[in-house]
């Protein structure tokens, strides 16, 4: 599947927004840019289906690969982050001593193997892996009923699915913040149904961007851009207006989300005619990282410098989640060098003794 470039810039948006919204830097409805990644990822898991039918059948075990297969992507960046904001937490924010900081470190298991939605109790080091908890249990609902017929599931279950989840949300809570939000006498997290819901939005978006395409011009690719930015205006007037966060208009804006993205995706844009470039993915890259260790310094910050404005402390604090965030990126690819020298030298030994 071909990198979109513009998709990397909007990731990488959606994550500061995400970093100054828990810093409470003023934008009151940024939690919403969330279900942005969670339609990219439904986006993503159709056009996964679809390319795997066009090589052939599909295996039988195709849903655990694929999760499996997302889960590695992010296993080691969260390993890592999970470790800083541990040691963040223990040292700074809770001032415990080395044996007590000792004692609680097989918490980081229910943060490197999120389950968090699923209502297991624990220490969240990073904060916000709740939405890799939501996203993969999400996908490991969706996926077995899309994986036989991607199309059909897109253009019928998922509007369905989207649509009821979208309205019981609305109906029950009138919102979309829910990451501790709980349904059915604490069944079901309200952030998985929100993720559900995403997704299957994202479905929904592959089959709009895929369809015929025909040929656009200028003046139209002119007008569609700007629409995209009005829409991107309109998002940011809102999330940075206290009265609108956490009201109804969080469903009006996760649709504006879908439009922006549809947008994006489908070439239709300006700026969709960037191709994907070394500092578009270097941008996605960082927006990864930034996200997993930003809330354990928010929390420090707060705490610690309770008497100092946010303004004062906001390049301190930039510059200690930029510290974590390269460190957690630098382990993650020695750790990627290390495996691959390794299955190397393996390679080679094999080869050695063959001859």
């Amino acid at each position: 599947m071909k990198r979109n470039g513009s998709i990397d810039y909007l990731k990488f948006l959606f994550s500061i927004v995400i970093v100054l919204y828990h810093y409470g830097l003023g934008f009151w409805g940024g939690y919403i840019v969330v279900e942005g990644f969670f339609m990219i990822t439904g986006y993503l898991m159709i056009g996964s289906l679809m390319r795997n039918r066009s090589e052939g059948e599909l295996p039988a075990d195709s849903t655990a690969k694929f999760v499996l297969h997302k889960y590695s992507e992010i296993f080691w960046p969260l390993l890592f982050s999970a470790i800083s904001g541990f040691l963040i937490w223990e040292f700074l924010i809770y001032e415990h001593t080395a044996e007590l900081a000792f004692t609680r470190i097989p918490y980081l298991l229910f943060e490197v193997f999120p389950v968090q939605v699923a209502g297991f109790s624990g220490f969240w080091a990073t904060g916000v892996s709740w939405y890799l908890s939501a996203m993969l249990i999400a996908v490991a609902l969706i996926h077995p009923f899309a994986k036989k017929d991607p199309l059909r599931f897109s253009y019928t279950v998922a509007p369905i699915a989207s649509i009821l989840l979208y309205g019981f949300l609305c109906y029950h809570f009138g919102n979309l913040d829910l990451s501790n939000s709980w349904v059915l006498d604490g069944l079901l997290n309200g952030a998985l149904l929100r993720a559900v819901a995403d997704i299957c939005a994202g479905c929904i978006l592959w089959c709009l961007v895929h369809r015929a395409k025909e040929k656009i011009s200028m003046g139209m690719r002119i007008f569609y851009t700007v629409a995209e930015l009005a829409g991107l205006w309109y998002l940011f007037q809102t999330i940075t207006t206290q009265g609108k966060a956490r009201t109804w208009e969080d469903f009006i804006l996760a649709a504006l989300i879908f439009g922006v993205l549809y947008l994006a995706l489908s070439g239709k844009t300006l700026f969709s005619l960037i191709p994907a470039n070394p500092v578009s993915r270097a941008m996605a890259t960082i927006s990864t990282y930034i996200y997993l260790n930003h809330y354990a310094w928010n929390i420090y910050f707060d705490q610690t410098y309770a008497d100092r404005t946010q303004e004062e402390m906001l390049g301190w604090y930039i510059l200690c989640v930029a510290a974590s965030s390269l460190a957690a990126w630098g382990l993650t690819k020695l750790t990627s060098w290390g495996i691959r020298t390794v299955k190397r030298r393996k390679t080679e030994k094999a080869a050695v003794s063959l001859n």
